[in-house]
């Protein structure tokens, strides 16, 4: 096993981080990162989820707002360093963030990616997520829900013209028009739990690789927070828990 040494800790590099990105620049609602729900901040709810983890050995945040750098740390997360401008703004992709985080910080062998528009987000969950992926030879893991209807029966739209995503599938011609029980389940990811290891992202430069762990959870698991009104849908949700 290998090890190095920051700031007098002795950290394993065969080992699972979290990070947590936390821009300022939030535009459905304003500053959502750390608007308080029911007097907590939001982010804090999820810089918990990790720290309670029984696997997650650091919980850092990735920001370029040093306000949310300091309830951060007033949490416990480590803030390590402030994300650069140039990969903060709307169109900054993960992987941009991710890769900034392995520069400043070092390669662990996985990280958990955490949004902070889950709340409601189990911990227990996370560890189970992990548990899949952590001996295994997959490149990542996504959570996914379940759709209500499979997608070899929907369309895309050119002008006033409906065109069939799916012409046929597995030797059943126009599927879009025969019965949902002959069709597969369909599964789409929801962001409330994610894990690459650091070579997917240094080595394929991906987020996700090729051989993506499925972890299946309810649509109604979680919600994710994204509008004001979904924001006051788990505010009253939670405050009743």
């Amino acid at each position: 096993m290998v090890y190095y040494i920051d700031e007098h800790k002795l950290y394993k590099i065969m080992d699972c981080w979290a990070l947590i990105p936390a821009r300022g620049g939030s535009k459905g609602i304003p500053r959502k990162n750390i608007k308080h729900m029911n007097n907590i901040p939001l982010i804090c709810y999820t810089i918990r989820q990790a720290k309670q983890s029984k696997h997650i050995q650091r919980v850092i945040v990735s920001t370029d707002d040093e306000e949310i750098a300091n309830v951060a740390l007033s949490e416990g997360a480590e803030v390590p360093f402030i994300r650069p401008e140039a990969i903060s703004r709307d169109r900054s992709t993960d992987l941009e963030c991710f890769k900034h985080a392995i520069q400043c910080c070092g390669s662990p062998t996985w990280w958990v990616h955490l949004r902070c528009t889950y709340p409601t987000r189990r911990t227990e969950d996370i560890d189970l997520a992990y548990e899949m992926v952590k001996n295994s030879s997959f490149t990542s893991l996504r959570s996914v829900v379940e759709l209500d209807f499979p997608i070899q029966k929907t369309y895309y739209v050119q002008g006033d013209k409906c065109i069939p995503t799916f012409s046929s599938y597995n030797g059943i011609n126009e599927p879009f028009n025969g019965p949902r029980q002959q069709l597969p389940k369909a599964y789409i990811h929801n962001g409330c739990i994610d894990i690459v290891s650091s070579d997917t992202i240094m080595t394929h430069n991906s987020m996700s690789g090729s051989n993506i762990c499925a972890f299946k959870m309810h649509k109604n698991a979680t919600q994710d927070i994204d509008t004001l009104e979904q924001w006051n849908e788990v505010e009253k949700y939670m405050s009743k828990k």
